[in-house]
């Protein structure tokens, strides 16, 4: 199982923005989901960090 946290590209600069973590896998409702608790609108206005225990992926 992975971590996966959903950051918005418009507010990534806000340090009391925290973005939105959920676990994989995951069905598309939660991903709708946590892309709307994110605060991402609209296509590809998004940024993924991907955990698996210490390390992680940032993908944009």
């Amino acid at each position: 199982m992975y971590e996966v946290c959903i950051y918005t590209k418009d507010i990534t600069y806000n340090p009391n923005y925290d973005g939105y973590a959920i676990s994989l896998p995951a069905s598309k409702a939660e991903i709708e989901d946590a892309l709307q608790r994110a605060r991402v609108w609209g296509k590809n206005n998004y940024v993924l960090e991907f955990f698996s225990g210490r390390s992680f992926l940032s993908l944009s």
